[in-house]
């Protein structure tokens, strides 16, 4: 994943990132794509802690949107948290450390907005 996050992610619904997470997912066996994806996403890990405060408010509630999805929260309101994060896409990081944890809360969200949705 490293090398995609070195890239700008823009948009929520970037073709090429759903494919690489299509081609990263069907490695895990499972039912259908989506628990494929379910069951790739749990093998990731939270964001770290970013130097910028705003970010460091995404960087929570994606860790939340993750526990969540993956423990299959029925507490949580997923698709209330991924609406309150969806401003990240047109955030820009002030270095070169915060723009990667941008772009890996990106997708946290793409996977996790894949899974609740799919």
């Amino acid at each position: 994943m490293s090398q995609v996050f070195k890239r700008d992610i823009a948009t929520a619904d970037s073709q090429e990132i759903r494919l690489y997470l299509a081609a990263k997912a069907s490695k895990f066996n499972a039912e259908s794509p989506t628990d494929c994806l379910l069951r790739y996403y749990k093998s990731w890990k939270p964001p770290r802690s970013p130097a910028d405060s705003a970010l460091a408010d995404i960087v929570a509630v994606v860790t939340e949107i993750h526990r969540a999805v993956t423990t299959n929260d029925p507490r949580v309101d997923v698709a209330a948290l991924l609406s309150s994060v969806y401003p990240m896409f047109a955030l820009t990081a002030s270095c070169d450390t915060d723009s990667m944890i941008l772009d890996h809360c990106k997708m946290h969200y793409i996977a996790a907005n894949a899974i609740v949705h799919g």
